[in-house]
């Protein structure tokens, strides 16, 4: 597929435009859902459709659920053509080098509520009330965020730190790590990019 034939088809749907539009990092189709406003299926169409025409890869082909997708090397021609047109400038895209297996893994909702929540050391109760205060909408027991905790140490995304005087540990990012977390935090944005009229 070349840009003469694929930029016009994208062009034809609203729904296609505003997608390339809010492409700004690699994004599930749950993020890009929030991100733009548009259906859950609607996103995951658009993937489908961008995937099909060889704008977009699947970053973590192995995924059941949470798949992540970025822009090919045609998805990002075209979509710095669409703002080139609009005359307005291009925003940098936030790519980083991360392990995007993990990525989606951590996408699961009560996984990345606790990522995001984890702004200094703090212990699993003080993450969930943290992330609650953050999505007044995130049904979450304590057991849950003892859990979450849990499977973010085994897999390396936090690291205990023991403060003195208490019994037992907080616990923050992996400084490694920190990229994972701002994928996140900027994942959610709840600004996006809506096409002038």
């Amino acid at each position: 597929m070349n840009l003469s034939k694929v930029y016009p088809w994208i062009l034809k749907s609203p729904r296609r435009k505003l997608v390339l539009l809010n492409f700004s990092q690699p994004l599930t189709a749950n993020q890009m859902s929030k991100r733009t406003g548009l259906s859950l299926d609607a996103c995951s169409y658009v993937f489908w459709e961008f995937t099909l025409k060889k704008l977009a890869t699947c970053l973590n082909d192995a995924a059941q659920r949470n798949r992540v997708y970025w822009l090919s090397r045609l998805g990002l021609v075209c979509r710095r053509r669409y703002f080139r047109d609009q005359e307005k400038e291009v925003p940098a895209p936030f790519v980083p080098d991360v392990d995007w297996d993990l990525y989606g893994q951590v996408c699961h909702r009560h996984r990345s509520a606790i990522i995001k929540a984890l702004a200094y050391p703090m212990q699993p109760a003080a993450a969930k009330r943290r992330a609650r205060a953050l999505d007044p909408t995130l049904r979450m027991s304590g057991n849950n965020a003892r859990d979450v905790m849990r499977w973010l140490r085994k897999v390396g995304l936090v690291e205990p730190v023991q403060e003195p005087g208490e019994r037992y540990p907080s616990y923050c990012v992996a400084s490694a790590r920190q990229t994972i977390r701002e994928l996140m935090l900027h994942a959610g944005y709840a600004c996006s990019i809506r096409e002038s009229r």
